[in-house]
């Protein structure tokens, strides 16, 4: 009779083999779960922004009802003081350096105002983090040209946005 030893455990190529497979699976979950979270952060800006957009709008509608009787040199200063005393908006210049990172349908023409955390609140939007990093960018004659800027920028795709129409544009591609 042949006597075969009893086995016990496995073998070290078994425990090799188990680990590398265990290796290359963990990788490959963390490679798609960092992604997974990167995108869900662009996707919560984008929500964001998309939020301030809609709410910006009808600001800025309502302003533009009560001031279209007033006399057109006297438009924007009333718009400005509407803007800032009622939705605690800042007017704001959009500098060289911000210019240079919008597209081309907004230009420095436009109004801006960035965003507080009373406006936020105003707009039913108070759980939305870094407030003041945002500013609303307007056509006055035309409020359907109106964008919404994020200071920092979005890293997406390895490049940086930084409005939302921007984003909206390569998300879409």
């Amino acid at each position: 009779m042949i006597n075969l030893k009893e086995n016990k455990g496995i073998t070290i190529i078994t425990l090799i083999i188990i680990i590398i497979v265990i290796s290359i699976i963990a990788s490959i979950t963390i490679g798609q779960g960092t992604t997974l979270v990167k995108q869900i952060n662009v996707d919560n800006y984008k929500t964001n922004m998309i939020s301030i957009r809609a709410k910006s709008k009808v600001i800025v509608e309502e302003v533009n009802s009560k001031t279209w009787d007033v006399a057109s040199e006297d438009k924007a200063a009333k718009r400005k003081e509407l803007l800032e005393n009622d939705y605690a908006m800042t007017k704001t210049d959009i500098s060289s350096d911000q210019e240079s990172k919008l597209d081309s349908t907004i230009n420095s023409e436009y109004e801006s105002y960035r965003i507080s955390q009373r406006t936020m609140e105003l707009m039913g939007l108070s759980d939305i983090d870094n407030i003041e990093k945002y500013i609303v960018v307007f056509d006055v004659q035309d409020t359907t040209k109106l964008d919404v800027i994020y200071d920092d920028g979005i890293k997406f795709n390895k490049k940086t946005y930084y409005t939302l129409s921007n984003l909206q544009a390569e998300m879409e591609e």
